[in-house]
């Protein structure tokens, strides 16, 4: 969904090969065999019927279920969880202890089924695909402040270099990966099973019955935080190897802390107007990329406790020098899995 108003505001503080080509053998098979390869959606052939160059594409999956893409390398994968479709009540209440104007007003979303990564991307998972030919833009191989460690977070990327990391990936494997919309976000970070219909779902019974601070629970003393995030009472100044911490009960690691993750949204002042159907909500003039903020959410390793709070939402200029407690998981839309 377009924006039609505009309204800027400083988000939180910035800290300041091309792959060669693979021979793949020449394979000599049945003209049945390869038709049935190319009807299961496989294979595809280059060449005389009967023998040729088998090239691999990424399978179509009939049942939605978890998955692990291996499309980066076969050492690198990307595990990715089913998010079923939903209805949330999205932001908090006024009553809500440590809330920020911009987190109302409520608002009901219905979220169509998607894929959310289990983790935040990893440098191993940046570096490969960071090596792969451009679609829009260049990437730094090496972006991120903390190193050392494949499995840390990568961080100090803008938004447009995850847009191009989930371009190039889409490209790669033929499925759909981008940023989350804000809303498919939120939803999967409380990972609430609603069982009341859409209808049924007041807001009234959402708020007594499913909200809480955090997607764990209310934790208002904060000490139950530190076993599902890393921020700054714990995380010794520093980003952590994703996963390491409690997951929620999507089965997503670091929702909360650790680093702040991107989203499709830009940023706007609340709520108002803002799209019920899970989509992204996005200005309708983009003319002016650098002074625009786009949405991150999930606190990190620098933040304080009501930073990681599920309705907390920050900001940051697309177009801005990377932050080091700044980057992103990705999604994968369901429509291209089937």
């Amino acid at each position: 969904m377009v924006k039609v108003s505009r309204n800027t505001k400083k988000g939180h503080e910035i800290l300041s090969m091309q792959l060669p080509k693979l021979q793949l053998p020449k394979l000599v098979i049945s003209r049945r065999k390869a038709l049935q390869y190319i009807a299961l959606g496989g294979l595809s052939l280059s060449g005389a019927c009967g023998a040729g160059n088998l090239l691999k594409r990424a399978p179509k999956r009939k049942s939605f279920d978890n998955f692990t893409e291996n499309g980066i390398a076969a050492d690198i994968p990307l595990e990715m969880v089913a998010i079923p479709a939903g209805t949330f009540w999205m932001g908090s209440p006024e009553t809500e202890k440590d809330r920020h104007d911009n987190e109302g007003p409520q608002h009901k979303v219905s979220v169509p089924a998607f894929f959310m990564g289990k983790y935040e991307i990893t440098q191993a998972q940046w570096r490969s695909v960071a090596s792969w030919d451009a679609i829009e833009r260049e990437l730094s191989l090496e972006p991120s402040y903390f190193t050392g460690n494949d499995n840390l977070p990568v961080e100090q990327v803008l938004s447009l270099d995850a847009v191009e990391f989930c371009k190039r990936l889409s490209s790669r494997t033929g499925r759909k990966y981008r940023l989350p919309t804000e809303a498919e976000w939120e939803y999967s970070c409380r990972a609430v099973r609603p069982v009341e219909t859409p209808e049924n779902l007041t807001l009234e019974l959402w708020n007594q019955k499913y909200l809480t601070r955090f997607y764990f629970g209310d934790d208002d003393n904060y000490s139950s935080l530190g076993d599902y995030a890393w921020l700054n009472i714990n995380s010794n100044a520093k980003s952590h190897p994703v996963g390491e911490k409690k997951p929620n009960n999507f089965g997503l690691y670091d929702m909360s802390g650790n680093v702040g993750e991107w989203c499709q949204d830009d940023l706007d002042s609340s709520y108002q107007n803002a799209p019920n159907d899970g989509s992204a909500w996005e200005w309708e003039d983009q003319s002016d990329v650098f002074y625009l903020e786009r949405v991150e959410r999930g606190g990190s390793w620098l933040n304080d406790p009501k930073h990681c709070r599920s309705a907390n939402r920050d900001g940051h200029l697309r177009e801005s020098g990377g932050s080091p407690d700044l980057g992103f998981r990705v999604a994968c839309s369901l429509s291209s899995m089937t």
